[in-house]
């Protein structure tokens, strides 16, 4: 380098540097006028910033929403379909409750066979439990109108019957907490005599 372009440097760096606002027709705009408009303009960034982020939270809760609600209808959609296929096995459920009522026939039975009708029975049973199938209704219960089907009033003699389950014609299940089919029942009746 030769020293007429060190001076240039050494001036260029010595230079004290400003720059004057102007607005749009080049005339000079003082310092506090351009301070005010650079404040209006980052609020009205600051306002375009919380209408997006509103947005994008409105938008991001909305798709929270949907996938819950999905998913609850899938799994109601899951329900439905096992609580068809369920009903359908039920009529075979009842068969083996006629079979075990009538114990003269059940026991006359060769009991290796009887044992293992049973244990087919049970593990059945327990498949479809694991699904969320509960059997309900057995004597001596109180009589629920959303669980029971009352078939006969059979009155009683005793005031502990009364209201009560004096015998089950027919099970009841229920799948995860809905009621799939009431239990057939006759309910006790108590009648005072004088």
């Amino acid at each position: 380098m030769d020293e007429k372009e060190i001076n240039q440097e050494e001036v260029v760096e010595n230079e004290d540097i400003s720059f004057e606002a102007t607005d749009s027709e080049g005339v000079e705009e003082s310092k506090d006028v351009k301070i005010r408009k650079l404040r209006e303009e980052i609020e009205k960034l600051r306002k375009e910033r919380d209408e997006y982020l509103t947005g994008w939270q409105r938008a991001k809760a909305d798709y929270v929403n949907q996938s819950k609600m999905h998913s609850e209808e899938k799994m109601e959609l899951m329900r439905s379909a096992a609580g068809k296929t369920i009903a359908t096995i039920l009529p075979s459920l009842d068969t083996y409750d006629l079979a075990r009522v009538n114990e003269v026939s059940w026991s006359a039975v060769d009991a290796n066979w009887r044992m293992g009708i049973e244990y087919i029975f049970q593990q059945l049973l327990m498949s479809l439990e694991s699904e969320g199938l509960k059997k309900f209704g057995k004597m001596g219960d109180s009589f629920d109108p959303t669980l029971h089907q009352s078939i006969e009033a059979i009155p009683v003699s005793d005031k502990i019957q009364d209201s009560t389950v004096v015998a089950v014609l027919q099970s009841g299940y229920m799948l995860h907490e809905k009621v799939i089919r009431p239990a057939r029942v006759n309910v006790g009746i108590f009648e005072q005599r004088n």
